[in-house]
Order: C-alpha cells, then sequence, then structure tokens
C-alpha cells in the first residue's frame, strides 16, 4: 500500500478539492445569469423563432391573458366624463365596484386618504406590481417612464447609473413604469424580464404617446400607496442618464438643511411657453382640449425631483381636475398650480439638445450637471464611463450646486 500522507497535506488536499467545487457552482451560476441578460437584450431584435426557447424556459410561469388584455385596452366606456378614455377592467382586473372598494379601504386606513367613489379616467391596476420594493427605508424612489418595447434602453441604465448594487449603497430604489401592448411576444418578453430584475410596474392602460398621462397618474398612485417612507421623489424618462452620484450628494445637503420636506418640486422649469396650434405638429393641442394659448410653468418631463408628499398631493388633485394629454403640461403645470406650489428652478443641471452632451460634460468643470438627455442606448454607456472616472459616491470634494430656492420651501 501507498503510505499515508502526513495530516498537513490531507486538509490542504481536501480543501483544494471543497474550493474547486465551490468554484465550479459559483461559474456556473454567473454564466447562466449573463447568457439570460444577453438573451434579454437580444430578444428586441432577433426572430421570433429564436426566441422560441427562451420563452418556453418560463412560460409555463406566465399568467398573461393577452385576449382579456386586448379586450380591455381596445374597450371604451361612453359614461366616461373623457368621452371613451376610461378603460374598463373584467374579473381579471378591477371593476368600478373594486376601485371604489380600494378607495374606501385607503380612506379609512392609509396616509393616502383617496376620496371615495371617484372614478379614475384610466384602469388602475396593475398586471406586474413589485409592491416590496419600497418594503424598507430609501432616500430616493425613482419611477422611470419606459414603453414595453425599449429593452435595451432599461438594460443600459441597469447596467450603469441604475446598478442595484450603487443604488443600494446610496439607498436609493428604481422602477420602471409602463402600460401594456397587444403583442403577446413582448408582453411575455416584459413578464421575463420582470421575474429577473424585479423592478417593473406595468399598469392595464395602452402604452401610446396620447396616453402618457395615464402612465404618469398610474405611477404616481403606486408610490403613494406602497412609498410612504422615501425621503425624496426622482421622476425621469429611459432616456435620461444621471449622474447619481452628483444627485445624491446634493439632495443630501438639502435633506441636512431640512429643505424640499414638503410641497417641493424641483426641476427644468419652463415658462410662458405656447401652446401650438400646427395640425401638421406632434405637439398639436386644440382648443377643446387646452383653450389658453400659453401653458403654466411647468417642468421638463426628462426628470424632476419632488418630496414624498407631493406623490398623495398631485394625485389627489388629479382627482378633481379634467385630464389633458400631456403629461408633463398637465402634472407639473396644471396640478402643482393647482396647489398653490412654486417650482424651484435647477436648469443649470440639465443638457436637454443630446447633440451636446458630450461637449456640456467636458465644459463641465463646475460639476453641476446631473440630467443628461442622450441619444441611444450606446452613449448612456460611454458617458457612464467618463462619469465614473470623473466622479466617486463618496467623494468628499466640493461641487457647485445651484437652484433658487424660493421663500416658504421647507
Amino acid at each position: 500500500m501507498f503510505p499515508r500522507l502526513p495530516k498537513v497535506f490531507r486538509i490542504f488536499y481536501m480543501g483544494l478539492a471543497f474550493l474547486s467545487l465551490c468554484s465550479f457552482f459559483i461559474l456556473r451560476e454567473l454564466a447562466s445569469r449573463k447568457k439570460q441578460d444577453m438573451k434579454l437584450i437580444q430578444l428586441s431584435s432577433s426572430p421570433a423563432r429564436d426566441r422560441q426557447e427562451v420563452q418556453g424556459e418560463k412560460r409555463k410561469n406566465i399568467n398573461i391573458d393577452h385576449n382579456n388584455i386586448n379586450k380591455i385596452i381596445n374597450s371604451k366606456n361612453k359614461n366616461s366624463f373623457l368621452n371613451g378614455l376610461l378603460l374598463r377592467g373584467n374579473n381579471d382586473l378591477q371593476s368600478k365596484d373594486e376601485i371604489v372598494k380600494f378607495q374606501n379601504s385607503l380612506w379609512n386606513n392609509s396616509s393616502l386618504l383617496v376620496p371615495p367613489e371617484i372614478g379614475l379616467p384610466y384602469n388602475a391596476s396593475q398586471i406586474i406590481n413589485p409592491s416590496l420594493l419600497c418594503a424598507s427605508d430609501n432616500f430616493v424612489i425613482v419611477y422611470i417612464h419606459t414603453a414595453p418595447n425599449n429593452f435595451k434602453r432599461r438594460m443600459a441604465i441597469r447596467q450603469t447609473w441604475g446598478d442595484k448594487k450603487l443604488l443600494g449603497n446610496l439607498k436609493i430604489r428604481l422602477v420602471f413604469v409602463m402600460g401594456v401592448v397587444d403583442s403577446p411576444r413582448v408582453m411575455d418578453m416584459v413578464k421575463l424580464e420582470s421575474d429577473r430584475y424585479n423592478d417593473i410596474m406595468q399598469s392595464v392602460f395602452r402604452d401610446s404617446y396620447r396616453n402618457l398621462n395615464f402612465k404618469a397618474m398610474a405611477a404616481l398612485r403606486w408610490i403613494a400607496t406602497y412609498c410612504h417612507n422615501t425621503t425624496y421623489i426622482l421622476k425621469t424618462d429611459d432616456d435620461i442618464l444621471v449622474n447619481i452620484f452628483l444627485l445624491a450628494k446634493q439632495l443630501t445637503d438639502l435633506h441636512q438643511h431640512n429643505f424640499g420636506q414638503e410641497d417641493f418640486i424641483m426641476c427644468n422649469v419652463w415658462t410662458g411657453m405656447r401652446v401650438i396650434r400646427d395640425r401638421r405638429s406632434k405637439w398639436f393641442v386644440s382648443r377643446k382640449e387646452f383653450p389658453k394659448d400659453t401653458y403654466p410653468s411647468y417642468c421638463s418631463g426628462s426628470a424632476y425631483v419632488m418630496s414624498p408628499d407631493m406623490a398623495v398631493r398631485l394625485f389627489k388633485k388629479s382627482l378633481t381636475i379634467p385630464f389633458f394629454w400631456i403629461d408633463d403640461v398637465y402634472v407639473t403645470g396644471v396640478l402643482v398650480k393647482a396647489l398653490g406650489i412654486k417650482h424651484v428652478r435647477f436648469n443649470s443641471a440639465y443638457v436637454l439638445d443630446s447633440g451636446k452632451v458630450l461637449d456640456r460634460f467636458f465644459k463641465d468643470t463646475t460639476r453641476t450637471l446631473v440630467f443628461y438627455h442622450v441619444h441611444g442606448y450606446k452613449t448612456m454607456y460611454t458617458l457612464w464611463q467618463r462619469l465614473k472616472e470623473r466622479m466617486n459616491a463618496f467623494s468628499t470634494e466640493q461641487t457647485t450646486f445651484s437652484i433658487n430656492r424660493t421663500p416658504g420651501h421647507r
């Protein structure tokens, strides 16, 4: 027989075998996750037959009745005060009685305090609801307007400024907000994406340009219901890159000085904007839709920061003021004005011309820019690498924070 190895060698070889086994399982798990991520990125552009294998892996876990959804988003309620914009529910979704019941329960048991027996001009039920996203205390809850088809934009955000580990260190949570589309394939892909990342809230309204206001109000309603324990709220779009390092530092400074705790909305403010009456324009608005010739002051929809009470106040005020389809004007203009709240100007922090993003970035020697409108998700990756080289989440160096503080804000 072979001589027995010394004890120290036996322990060494046993440990080596154990480490090898652990490494094998870890690498296999990482490879599996990377493969799934790549599939999600490629799904939106690959042929349908190439997606069958991926969809088949989790199709048995997907419970989406596409026929019912299509009926809902194509139906119209003629009794609605918006003449057909109230999307009707069914047994699987939200009936009028269920809406009233839910509102009554909020009136009695929640800080949301939604007045009972008031109909909503959209179907507010969710087929995807990450309700536990705000289970713990958060410094900022970020909600991002997106469309079901924008898979690559969402992935770019998750891999740049919306990285879950980075946001976790800053006590920031992120959720993508969207409606529904007719395509069963896209709906299945969104469900698969949600199962993987748990950061999507999808409500039952047709996701279209003219329904952006439904998306805005569904998001505010969701935040008002589930996210009471946040210090600030950030709304943005999926084509915006946020310097999350600088934003977190600036909001921390505000919080330490007890500024922006209530009745607070900070943004790039548009004033004196004329209503477009040219029927050829994408932004055409009839006098029936909006009688006045100029809009009230409102925020650029690219991004705006609010105090936590604003989600509740804006949503409740929307129940008493007829809808207007341009969400930026309605939410941050009409509703904010009706609440008697003044905007805090933050215009110096924005680059809204996507063609000037890189030029403005390199000239930003005082480090005041926070929000960049990027053209294409690839630009987001490029700019993020530059930002990481420049910024550090825990940097102690001084940065310039310039806002116009309106008297009366707390």
